[in-house]
């Protein structure tokens, strides 16, 4: 049997556009069988562990989050990087947009990974076999993808040396140092010890004075990071030789001003210090110095993190 050449062509046309709707239609179903950000814990039940354990996956459900949406107005500003539609989707040049559902889960696998409905999911390589059918996006590796929400963080790194050196977001956070795996805790000063020799704090005498010197030495960004609700300050404990508290003093690095949202005082820079004074009150004993950072200023000292301590003895 013979064909023409037109025949082959009106073939391979057709050939073409049942692959084509093929294609279309697995993404439909692909779609479905996601399930939204709970379908990827079947086959990534490591990743999903990691996840349920980060602050990214408490980042609307957190009693501390909620009470800040209390106290900031629940401002849609406010809660849209808390639990953001697909951040490919809405762009990275774009601010967050606020989704209309599972909001408990927070800052989900779709929120850095969906590519919309019926897109299917962006990874860091191309795997059609896998059961998601992941496809190749750069930008998941990019710091770009954090700045959608972290975005003055993101400003900071830009004009580091850390950028200049490509050194970026997922290097510091996500990158084990030891193993060189990288994990979706997404570890930080708030939740890791790892980083405690990025902040150096040093303290002496000097004419009556304490003298604490704060240095950030290795975050990557302006220290606290978050602009709008972390506080940083030093507190001073001075016990006389038996023990009792002659005076307890505190120095505020940077604080906020609640509702409003806006630093009263500046962040510590990248490789920069700040100094600290307070007058010496004893003359035998124990001087106890602690560097304290706050998620939100009304939390207490005692559920503060406690960044350094040292104890200088008199």
């Amino acid at each position: 049997m013979c064909f023409s050449a037109r025949d082959l062509t009106v073939f391979y046309f057709l050939i073409l556009i049942i692959a084509v709707s093929c294609q279309s239609e697995s993404r439909v179903e692909l779609a479905d069988k996601l399930n939204g950000h709970q379908g990827c814990k079947a086959c990534h039940t490591k990743e999903w562990g990691e996840w349920a354990e980060s602050p990214h996956a408490q980042s609307w459900k957190s009693d501390v989050v909620q009470a800040a949406f209390h106290n900031f107005g629940f401002s849609r500003k406010c809660q849209s990087c808390h639990a953001p539609e697909p951040v490919l989707v809405t762009g990275l040049n774009n601010s967050p947009v606020l989704r209309d559902d599972s909001l408990a889960s927070g800052v989900n696998c779709l929120t850095c990974h969906g590519l919309g409905e019926g897109g299917g999911v962006a990874g860091a390589a191309d795997n059609s076999r896998a059961s998601c059918k992941p496809v190749r996006v750069a930008a998941v590796s990019s710091s770009n993808l954090c700045g959608v929400c972290h975005a003055p963080i993101f400003e900071d790194w830009v004009g580091s040396r850390y950028a200049s050196e490509g050194k970026t977001c997922l290097e510091c956070h996500m990158r084990n140092p030891s193993t060189g795996e990288f994990s979706h805790r997404c570890a930080s000063l708030l939740t890791s010890t790892k980083y405690s020799n990025s902040i150096e704090m040093q303290c002496f005498q000097d004419h009556g004075e304490l003298i604490a010197v704060i240095t950030n030495r290795g975050v990557g960004h302006n220290f606290p990071g978050e602009r709008h609700n972390r506080t940083l300050s030093v507190k001073v404990i001075q016990r006389d030789i038996n023990g009792d508290v002659q005076a307890a003093q505190k120095n505020l690095i940077k604080g906020i001003t609640p509702f409003r949202g806006e630093s009263t005082q500046d962040k510590i820079k990248i490789d920069e210090s700040v100094k600290c004074r307070f007058p010496i009150v004893i003359s035998e004993g124990v001087i106890e110095v602690t560097l304290l950072l706050k998620k939100f200023p009304w939390l207490s000292d005692e559920e503060s993190t406690v960044i350094t301590t040292t104890n200088i003895n008199l």
